[in-house]
């Protein structure tokens, strides 16, 4: 993913319309986001590409070991 982003000049995303739901040691969360990303800073070879995006996210609560406490 990362090797992709290194192929734009600039990128700059914005994070927004977060939901948690909380169960115990465990979560999972909604958010959504639009990412901007420029190819060229000299116009007029300057070409933009916005990405709209929704992120699914399970969390676990975990120790400094890193064990879930449920686990134990």
């Amino acid at each position: 993913m990362f090797d992709n982003l290194n192929t734009y000049k600039a990128t700059t995303h914005f994070n927004g319309q977060s939901t948690l739901a909380l169960d115990g040691d465990r979560a999972s969360g909604e958010s959504y986001c639009l990412a901007h990303h420029i190819s060229s800073a000299w116009a007029p070879s300057a070409r933009f590409m916005i990405a709209s995006i929704r992120y699914l996210d399970e969390f676990v609560k975990q120790d400094a070991s890193g064990s879930s406490p449920s686990a134990a």
